[in-house]
């Protein structure tokens, strides 16, 4: 039996860039809701995770992305927010996550 290499999973963002919601917050979610895709940030048992926050008419779903910003950024993100790594929450992605966004991923 042959062995194959282990690819890291991928997402091509490029195909929803035209879909992307840079100014979302989560705060603001029901009012003027526009359908789309965000970058938020989930925290649970203590691990942030950069996610794609798929927003619908009456739903929203979170996709975790194979590639993070390092943790040292995700943490002063939620801290910057008033959170902490104890609270199983989702958080806004800052200015400095968005810029790591557009040159790591896009």
């Amino acid at each position: 039996m042959r062995e194959t290499e282990y690819k890291e999973p991928t997402m091509d963002l490029a195909k929803i860039e035209d879909k992307l919601l840079w100014d979302f917050k989560l705060a603001e979610e029901f009012t003027n809701r526009k359908k789309g895709f965000a970058f938020v940030i989930d925290v649970y048992s203590k691990n942030p995770q950069l996610t794609l926050y798929k927003v619908g008419d009456m739903l929203s779903s979170t996709k975790f992305l194979p590639k993070q910003p390092p943790v040292e950024m995700m943490v002063r993100a939620v801290q910057e927010q008033g959170g902490s790594l104890d609270d199983n929450n989702l958080f806004d992605a800052t200015d400095e996550v968005k810029s790591w966004i557009k040159e790591n991923l896009m």
